[in-house]
């Protein structure tokens, strides 16, 4: 029916579109982000509400503690860090609370450095009843006293009832190259390519075996910006690019799809598997449909990121970041370099040749790299977080004095005058984060004003001066 026929039903049909994508949107796990604050033990934490296989309810949860996070004191001629979990596990209708504490010890050792462990996870298991919760996990680190939080939601079925039903998504990952074997969860929506393999886990709910369930799952890749940050004096990005939109939901790639069909009554584990999957923003996604005809959705994003993300390890995920101290032709020749041992060398003389002081240059490549992580774990989104412009601000000038948070916009300031162009900063968010698109996106407000500012700075990082000196 045409709007002229009838505005009423236009209308109507309207909401029930934004009705079924807002439920649609809702169903969509992208996992938590970083906790990153400087001295502070990081935390991340993945839950799914899930029914075993004796029909009990359980919140299954996964934290993850990042050990070099942690603060390391000397006992006995050993250093030890020493942080206690704890999980609480809150029912959002009746306010039942189950929770779980550890206190756990870490020895800095040569076992401990050989096996090559950055982070270590925590799972557990909580027999609740149906319904919705909400799932908290603080870290406190004992020698520092210094405790952080995390929040994430899930929903549990009844097992008695007889609708049928699709739990949220579980993503786990495997390295085969790690002493850790076998698939473990993964907590965030960014994965590391050195995982080989990714194992994607639901539970679907069907009482009735007259009537079998058709699963289909959808893999599907998105079109997204990869980039680094443009300089700080170029032209604003070009409204209507894929640099200015970042990720296009609206374009993507079918990268494999299959249709189970499901003739078990009860709750019954589904399991999808995909290898080598190449770097980009993905979509994992399951519908089948209830009695009624009704759709059910359930989706997992997530986004193959560098090898060791968010921590660069290898000579190219290094020599990557030097875009923002070279010009194009000199980056463009470092890139083109084949073979880690000539890029290592290519990347040692930048340094070397500009600071000169090799004691000097130590310092700097610590403070740069230190930063690019930094980067990463604050400003990660669809892409690297040092790729980011906020990430390419804060790599090159730090962490800001102050800073002032809009609606839509957001200032920088390395200075106490506000009025300073050349030391204060804006930038503003293309789109507002919302269900439909999860995230909180900067541009840099951008002008040729910039130029000499911009040569200023990399100077300083060029001749080692930012140890002592920024704007």
């Amino acid at each position: 029916m045409s709007l002229r026929q009838s505005t009423y039903f236009a209308l109507f049909s309207l909401f029930v579109i934004l009705s079924a994508c807002s439920t649609t949107q809702q169903n969509i796990e992208r996992g938590n982000g970083y906790t990153f604050r400087v001295g502070y033990p990081e935390i991340r934490l993945s839950a799914i509400g899930v029914i075993s296989d004796d029909d009990q309810p359980l919140v299954s949860t996964a934290t993850e503690l990042i050990i070099n996070s942690f603060i390391f004191k000397k006992i006995d001629n050993e250093r030890v860090a020493e942080v206690l979990l704890e999980i609480r596990v809150i029912n959002k209708e009746t306010g039942a609370l189950y929770n779980y504490s550890e206190t756990i010890k870490v020895t800095d050792n040569e076992e401990l450095r050989a096996s090559g462990l950055d982070s270590f996870q925590i799972q557990k298991n909580f027999q609740v009843d149906p319904g919705f919760y909400d799932v908290y996990a603080t870290v406190t680190d004992m020698n520092s006293q210094k405790d952080i939080s995390i929040k994430t939601e899930t929903s549990i079925p009844d097992p008695d009832n007889p609708t049928v039903n699709l739990t949220s998504i579980l993503l786990l990952t495997k390295d085969n190259s790690s002493f850790t074997k076998g698939f473990y969860p993964t907590t965030t929506y960014d994965v590391p390519s050195k995982m080989d393999s990714l194992r994607f886990e639901f539970q679907a709910t069907n009482n009735n075996s007259n009537d079998p369930l058709l699963i289909r799952a959808k893999l599907i890749r998105f079109e997204t910006d990869t980039l680094p940050a443009q300089p700080m004096s170029y032209n604003n990005y070009t409204i209507g690019s894929l640099r200015y939109k970042g990720i296009d939901y609206r374009e993507d790639e079918e990268v494999a799809s299959t249709t189970r069909r499901l003739t078990q009554p009860g709750s019954v584990y589904i399991e999808f598997t995909y290898p080598n999957l190449e770097r980009g923003n993905y979509r994992f996604e399951v519908t089948t449909e209830n009695s009624g005809g009704q759709e059910l959705y359930q989706a997992r994003d997530f986004s193959i990121k560098s090898r060791n993300y968010p921590i660069l390890s290898n000579v190219r995920e290094l020599a990557a970041p030097l875009a923002y101290l070279m010009n194009d032709k000199e980056y463009r020749a470092l890139m083109s370099i084949q073979g880690d041992q000539k890029l290592k060398q290519a990347v040692d003389r930048f340094w070397l040749e500009n600071i000169g002081n090799p004691n000097i240059a130590r310092q700097v490549i610590q403070k740069y790299y230190d930063r690019v992580e930094q980067a990463n774990k604050l400003f990660s989104s669809y892409k690297e977080g040092w790729k980011t412009d906020m990430g390419m601000m804060y790599i090159l000038f730090g962490q800001p004095w102050y800073v002032d948070e809009t609606v839509r916009r957001m200032s920088w300031s390395y200075s106490y005058d506000i009025n300073d162009f050349q030391t204060n900063f804006f930038f503003f968010k293309p789109k507002q984060r919302s269900k439909y698109y999860p995230f909180d996106y900067f541009i840099l407000n951008r002008s040729p004003e910039y130029f000499n500012l911009e040569y200023r700075q990399k100077q300083l990082w060029l001749t080692g001066q930012i140890l002592t000196d920024n704007l």
